[in-house]
């Protein structure tokens, strides 16, 4: 299956190759290639990558790109369909295909509507690229480009228009019907979250326990988890007036700095007992052994690899991914007859954040129920923190208008019984 590898810039082989990265290169130096499941290159789309590297754009956004069209690589080779197949017939062509493709994971809940949408944008630019440096050549336009003006207002209040270019087979951002929360993914219940943690104990190992406990009491994202630095627990101020928390200040202004979705600072919320549990990890003979072999600028990383990595996925050279260990987490609870299928790491945020939600609804305001979610979430917009407020409510008025049918369907059935 093909997949995204990381490459030194300054390798004596040529960028374009796909061959490994030397061990502990910097990561500002890593630039992301796509290798096909054979062990070739896609050296098309590498070369695309690196142009896209030499415009300035940052490692980061590289590094999506290099995702977003690795999906649709791993796609090709799963329809079995060269990646260059143009035929005269619209609904043949691999571009035709994969948008329909994209278009049924998000009608049946299986992506995200965003998520789709980037990745079809990914894949046009890649395309788009390839035409223009004439690396790929049809006999016909492979979609047809459409133009329209956008008014937009300046800072000065003055009115100005552009005109956007946009593509046939581009797709909208249309969110499915139904609770928009972050990630497209619902939270669990209580008896679910003690099922999945104790899985987690039992059939992984205790980083991703830790990790996943994390998501659940403290509403982190998984790359925060994963950034999270010792020196961000021993910074970690205890609340006197909230017994049993601790809070973690994270983001570029935290003192070291944890990487946060929109370089939002802020602190988050930890139960006391959790916080004392990882610091035992921290300091236990399995996390020093880690540090040893890490490199210099991951050492006070909490969470290595048994490689001394990060378990970030954007690392060079990373191993056992956060994804990798909740795949083999759900093989290894099914054996023991314990759905996890459709579990997935973002669903511990979605859990805190509504739980947190409910809790601040009881004070009876809104406006100070949506500055709590915002704080401890970390929110960027309160229109995100809104859809957690919002999915509360509508739950509780679901709750009791499914408890009033139950209710006036018994009494029908009990004063007119089947004859």
């Amino acid at each position: 299956m093909a997949q995204v590898v990381v490459i030194s810039l300054d390798c004596s082989e040529n960028p374009v190759t796909g061959s490994p990265s030397r061990a502990n290169q910097p990561a500002a130096e890593a630039l992301p290639q796509l290798v096909w499941g054979h062990g070739e290159p896609w050296r098309e789309a590498n070369v695309w990558l690196l142009s896209r590297k030499n415009s300035g754009l940052d490692a980061e956004t590289v590094r999506k790109d290099a995702q977003l069209v690795g999906a649709y690589a791993q796609w090709v080779e799963e329809v079995k369909v060269p990646w260059h197949h143009f035929p005269l017939r619209k609904n043949e062509r691999v571009l035709n295909r994969y948008r329909q493709h994209l278009l049924q994971l998000r009608a049946t809940g299986k992506l995200a509507a965003s998520t789709v949408t980037h990745r079809m944008r990914a894949v046009i630019t890649l395309y788009r690229w390839l035409v223009e440096e004439q690396l790929i050549s049809t006999k016909w336009p492979l979609w047809e480009d459409r133009t329209y003006g956008v008014r937009i207002s300046t800072d000065f209040g003055l009115q100005r228009s552009i005109n956007v270019t946009t593509s046939s087979l581009a797709i909208k951002n249309k969110r499915r019907p139904g609770y928009g929360l972050e990630g497209g993914v619902l939270p669990v219940s209580a008896k679910q979250r003690t099922q999945i943690l104790e899985a987690a104990r039992s059939h992984a190992p205790y980083e991703l326990f830790l990790m996943l406990a994390c998501g659940f009491f403290t509403g982190m994202r998984v790359g925060s988890i994963c950034d999270l630095r010792v020196g961000t627990l021993t910074n970690a101020a205890r609340d006197s007036r909230l017994n049993g928390f601790v809070y973690l200040t994270i983001g570029p202004g935290a003192t070291p700095q944890v990487h946060t979705k929109f370089d939002v600072t802020g602190q988050v919320i930890m139960p006391a007992t959790l916080f004392d549990e990882i610091l035992g990890y921290v300091e236990s003979p399995t996390r020093i052994r880690r540090v040893d072999r890490a490199a210099r600028s991951d050492r006070d990383r909490v969470f290595l690899t048994t490689a001394g990595r990060s378990y970030a996925a954007k690392s060079p050279g990373h191993g056992a991914t956060v994804s990798v260990l909740m795949s083999r987490l759900r093989r290894e609870a099914a054996k023991t007859s314990i759905d996890l299928g459709g579990f997935h790491f973002h669903q511990t945020r979605a859990t805190f954040a509504t739980e947190v939600a409910e809790t601040a609804l009881r004070s009876n305001q809104r406006l100070n129920a949506i500055s709590i979610v915002k704080d401890l979430l970390l929110h960027a917009h309160e229109a995100t923190s809104l859809r957690y407020i919002r999915f509360v409510e509508d739950e509780k008025v679901k709750a009791k208008i499914g408890n009033d049918f139950s209710l006036a369907f018994l009494n029908e059935a009990i004063e007119k019984p089947c004859e």
